[in-house]
């Protein structure tokens, strides 16, 4: 390819100057567009979709911890039981590391004591909100002679 070729490729169609093709006056200057108001519109769109996506991601985790909380609660609370405490410390306990406004159940059957703990995970306004359900079972140790003999469906913590 010549010398001449390639000037009239950098020039581009109609023989228009490299810096003109560029965005760029005769001096160097950046020539003015009409997108100047385009990104800020963008990110005016953008900010509360990404705003709104954070909010459920936090509301996910904190469903996630009081899911493990509530895990928590029903293996300590049957762990006491199947030594053989009363039903009510064993509901104590597992009030104690359960989320707030959780619901407790205990029952014991044929050599078995079982635990369930229930709550509703925390939200912001307008967002949702998941039940969190735990249960845990275990047989009932030969010494232990307290396990409550009828189910005992305590209430809220």
């Amino acid at each position: 390819m010549g010398r001449r070729a390639s000037v009239a490729a950098r020039r581009g169609p109609v023989g228009a100057p490299l810096a003109a093709r560029l965005g760029h006056g005769r001096a160097g200057a950046p020539v003015r567009r009409r997108e100047t108001g385009m990104v800020t519109a963008e990110l005016a769109v953008a900010i509360p979709g990404v705003v709104l996506v954070l909010a459920l991601c936090l509301v996910a985790v904190g469903a996630a911890v009081d899911q493990i909380r509530c895990v928590d609660a029903a293996r300590l609370a049957v762990r006491a039981a199947a030594r053989g405490d009363t039903a009510a410390h064993v509901r104590a306990l597992a009030v104690e590391a359960a989320p707030v406004g959780a619901t407790v159940e205990v029952s014991a059957r044929a050599g078995a004591v079982r635990v369930s703990v229930q709550a509703r995970a925390r939200s912001w306004v307008g967002l949702p909100t998941w039940q969190v359900v735990a249960s845990a079972e275990s047989p009932v140790e030969s010494s232990a002679s307290a396990v409550p003999a009828a189910p005992d469906h305590g209430g809220r913590a």
